[in-house]
């Protein structure tokens, strides 16, 4: 993916840290590391949103000590957004953030672009809702295929976050596995051994013995 340029403008959607999900965390974390280990590349942070607008400036406060990023957040929902770019595929994502060199789209819209040199990748983190249908609403499953359709169409690669998901994204939308690459997630800097007290502080808090 690198080009001739000294340094990638790396763009990445955001919008789902707003729902405070796995998913949200796994966002947030990427974006907060990425920008801690590499400050060579430009990085421009898009997110979508409505009524939750104040999460995305949130955290974007969160990353001010940063002087390779940029943010855009307009105030338009993901409900507005996914059939402009999963059905319809207009409005490109560069009229909100402009030229950009990779791309990480979430697993739930895929923007178009103007650039058919731009390099698109997205993580599914699993198939749910092509595994256990009776377990997710119609609606979401829906709007989970019309993105996969798309992803299908658009990515250059795909992040899984283990080797099933892997195999579950080749078998249900047929990509050759040459374009998925299973990257596991680590585990935040919450999760680390505990001293005796606060064990015993949540042993007692669940009546565990």
């Amino acid at each position: 993916m690198r080009t001739s340029k000294a340094f990638l403008r790396i763009g990445i959607d955001i919008s789902q840290i707003t729902h405070g999900t796995g998913v949200s965390n796994y966002t947030k974390l990427l974006v907060e590391h990425l920008l801690k280990i590499d400050h060579k590349n430009q990085y421009v942070i898009f997110g979508s949103a409505l009524r939750a607008h104040s999460k995305l400036v949130e955290f974007s406060k969160t990353l001010e000590k940063y002087e390779n990023v940029r943010f855009h957040f307009p105030f338009l929902p993901p409900s507005v957004l996914e059939p402009l770019w999963n059905i319809f595929g207009v409005y490109p994502i560069e009229n909100f953030i402009g030229e950009i060199d990779v791309f990480h789209a979430s697993d739930w819209i895929q923007p178009p672009f103007k650039n058919k040199n731009t390099k698109i990748v997205t993580t599914i983190h699993d198939m749910v809702p092509s595994l256990f249908p009776a377990s997710v609403h119609k609606k979401i499953i829906a709007a989970h295929r019309r993105s996969q359709r798309k992803i299908k169409e658009r990515a250059d690669l795909i992040f899984a976050d283990s080797q099933t998901t892997k195999d579950d994204v080749h078998k249900f939308l047929d990509i050759s596995q040459e374009k998925i690459k299973v990257v596991y997630l680590a585990p935040s800097e919450n999760f680390k051994p505990q001293e005796d007290e606060k064990i015993n502080e949540v042993l007692e808090k669940y009546k565990i013995r």
